[in-house]
């Protein structure tokens, strides 16, 4: 028991999920039943559905639509007169469907390490070392993913809280933690200078590409007795 209160919603679709998990907070289940959620919605103020914002739900509600179940009785065409291309989806959330898929884990955009010094430092020195474990640490994550990435980027923060990055994007995706460390102090290289004092230091990698493994060739040539 880890003492975390959530609000949990089960549906057929996420969207209903979605809503139904808002439905009775903070520490409560909401299930919609399969063929029941048009009925679910239709009471529910028309800014509840997925799509529409607060703009879009003034408009309608000068329209006389003011539930999802008013929306829901349009016509077909109605939605695309009003939504265009999104016309369709709209419709079908409205009644309760939706045939998005649900994804369990995303796609990581970058993979970095950074840290916090205990005391702001200016040497070149000890900053390289911060930077080759930071590195390391990058390299590690990219080999036990099977990731390469073209784009190295160093974060950095200055004594007075100044915060920004510096970035340098390769012509070939690189992984090996010397490659990373290489761009990384070039960068850092730059950034130094006498009167500059660090207070935190992260290196990152993005751009990402599956690592690309050439078959090695056998040394007896082919089964067929070839070369």
């Amino acid at each position: 028991d880890i003492g975390l209160t959530i609000s949990v919603g089960v549906a057929t679709c996420k969207s209903v999920a979605k809503v139904a998990s808002d439905f009775d907070k903070p520490d409560g289940l909401t299930v919609v039943h399969p063929g029941t959620e048009a009925a679910f919605f239709a009471p529910m103020l028309v800014g509840k559905l997925w799509g529409i914002g607060p703009k879009t739900a003034e408009r309608l509600e000068s329209e006389g639509i003011h539930t999802i179940g008013q929306l829901a009785s349009k016509p077909e065409q109605w939605f695309t007169q009003r939504f265009g291309k999104r016309g369709p989806e709209i419709r079908l959330m409205s009644m309760g469907q939706d045939n998005r898929p649900v994804y369990t884990e995303r796609e990581s955009k970058s993979v970095s390490a950074e840290t916090t010094l205990s005391e702001d430092l200016s040497d070149l020195e000890g900053l390289r070392v911060i930077v080759r474990q930071q590195s390391e640490r990058v390299a590690n994550h990219l080999e036990k993913s099977d990731l390469q990435g073209k784009t190295v980027t160093l974060k950095l923060r200055l004594s007075d809280f100044t915060t920004f990055t510096r970035q340098v994007t390769m012509s070939q995706p690189i992984s090996g933690v010397d490659q990373i460390d290489e761009v990384a102090q070039t960068i850092l290289e730059r950034e130094v200078g006498p009167d500059r004092w660090f207070r935190l230091i992260g290196v990152g990698i993005s751009h990402f590409e599956e690592q690309q493994v050439t078959p090695q060739l056998s040394f007896f040539g082919s089964e067929d007795g070839g070369y």
